[in-house]
């Protein structure tokens, strides 16, 4: 065995045991969408956690910088549900379990508060692929430093990718002018020899 397989053996197989015990890890996103037709108000989406919080016994895992909870733990189990990327999207990330009827019978009771909550205030979580609404809902970045990161990421790439484009174009305009110039000069000078 070489050197480095022997140290990937080493490092990732060797520490299995021969009888690991299997755990299932699941997490779910969903859309809150506004059942009227009109964007997610995410006063609502927000308040749905403070909900929970004050009202379901979860516990405030992390606020965002205005002070709005953005995640909150189920206490017995350790399942946490947040908010993805924006205030639009819900996220259940369930700790591990032995069997998935286990996260079965956790889910159902969560989405039985959530969507008994929700629709009081004409939204509810719908599983779309895509926020059926994400073109005039307000989708901006949950005001955590990471989510904010990406949203700057990727403001960034497309500046990157419009100067790029910009160059490009500048260096076939360029090309196409001196191209021109070189046949107008040959023209001319073919002109003026005859």
């Amino acid at each position: 065995m070489t050197r480095s397989k022997e140290l990937l053996y080493n490092r990732y197989i060797k520490p299995i045991k021969t009888n690991p015990k299997a755990y299932i890890g699941v997490e779910f996103e969903f859309p809150i969408v506004n059942t009227l037709g009109a964007a997610t108000d995410i006063a609502v989406s927000k308040a749905l956690l403070a909900y929970l919080v004050e009202e379901c016994s979860f516990q405030s895992v992390q606020k965002d910088a205005d002070g709005t909870h953005v995640q909150v733990k189920e206490p017995v189990s350790g399942d946490a549900i947040l908010f993805e990327v924006s205030y639009n999207i819900l996220e259940f990330a369930f700790e591990k379990a032995l069997t998935i009827q286990e996260i079965d019978q956790r889910f159902k009771r969560y989405l039985e508060l959530i969507q008994s909550y929700l629709r009081k205030h004409h939204h509810e979580l719908q599983g779309w692929g895509v926020h059926p609404h994400w073109k005039i809902n307000d989708n901006r970045p949950v005001a955590l430093p990471r989510y904010q990161m990406l949203l700057y990421h990727k403001k960034s790439r497309r500046v990157l990718f419009t100067i790029i484009q910009i160059t490009a174009l500048l260096f076939v305009a360029i090309k196409c002018n001196l191209t021109f110039q070189r046949k107008t000069s040959s023209q001319c000078l073919t002109a003026s020899t005859s």
